[in-house]
């Protein structure tokens, strides 16, 4: 979807945030799964043997890692990935991202 396609917002007043319905952007699994490609191939070229998204492994909640490698990477243990990609341009992100550099990024951090 680019911009043109996106209805037109109404603000209220300057800064003021659109309605959180007008928001949403749909997800799109494939971003995840290709940065996760990128830094296991990254971990493999450098000599590192990686795994993409180890179903044997849960943390608290549920959650899997995206990848771990398969050799002890620090003290016999191996190095867990879970990575996070946030859209900058997403209507979510871009009143944050235009005033200041690596907002959408440190918003992701704590969400």
């Amino acid at each position: 979807m680019n911009l043109a396609q996106l209805p037109s917002l109404q603000k209220g007043g300057e800064g003021e945030r659109p309605p959180r319905s007008v928001l949403r952007v749909r997800h799109q699994p494939w971003h995840h799964s290709a940065i996760n490609e990128v830094v296991k191939r990254a971990l493999v070229s450098a000599g590192v043997p990686a795994i993409r998204g180890p179903r044997a492994l849960c943390r608290a909640g549920g959650k899997r890692p995206d990848g771990m490698t398969m050799t002890p990477f620090r003290h016999g243990k191996a190095l867990l990935w879970d990575a996070t990609v946030s859209n900058t341009l997403a209507l979510s992100h871009i009143l944050g991202s235009t005033a200041e550099a690596g907002r959408a990024a440190s918003e992701a951090e704590w969400n």
